[in-house]
């Protein structure tokens, strides 16, 4: 996968050339995603040096990051691409569902086995639930906001996009536009 920088505007727009940014197909609409802008200070290693002003930075952080700015952006995208992302977001919603239940059944003992053998099913529906976040955000386009607040950065796109993106900043038309 590659990632490309374009200007804010068109990134807020969903001006892009509309090829799919994971595939390179021809792209079927615009996705929105929203980002949050700012992150963690680099203060809050302070929490492990310095653990009481480290606290009281957390509190704040976690106090003032409700009110903090979010970016939306519109990425083309195809039909195909958004399918991938949905079904890899029901197995994550699923393995969590399913770590839940092996736990209520664990403390409960809803069945005769021994409560560690619902442990290890939790596990395994652990396990499920963390490839498929791992898998739903490779199938997913991350924004970054640069810090002059005027570039947007897209990785995890396909580099057919990143070039038609380039094509279109340096003025090139499409080869099948006229």
């Amino acid at each position: 996968m590659a990632s490309v920088e374009i200007f804010v505007d068109d990134a807020v727009r969903g001006n892009p050339p509309f090829v799919c940014a994971k595939t390179g197909q021809p792209a079927d609409g615009l996705q929105r995603i929203e980002q949050k802008i700012g992150g963690p200070s680099a203060l809050l290693a302070l929490l492990v040096f310095v653990p009481i002003v480290g606290w009281c930075l957390l509190l704040e952080f976690i106090a003032f990051s409700a009110g903090r700015a979010t970016l939306t952006v519109r990425v083309p995208i195809s039909r195909q691409s958004l399918a991938t992302q949905h079904y890899w977001r029901r197995w994550w919603i699923g393995g969590w569902a399913a770590v839940a239940v092996f736990v209520v059944a664990a403390i409960a003992r809803a069945l005769h086995e021994p409560p560690w053998m619902w442990l290890v099913f939790a596990a395994a529906a652990f396990v499920v639930a963390i490839a498929a976040y791992a898998a739903m955000c490779v199938s997913m386009v991350r924004v970054r906001l640069d810090a002059s607040r005027r570039w947007v950065t897209l990785s995890g796109v396909d580099p057919a996009f990143r070039d038609a993106v380039l094509d279109q900043r340096r003025g090139i038309s499409e080869p099948h536009s006229v």
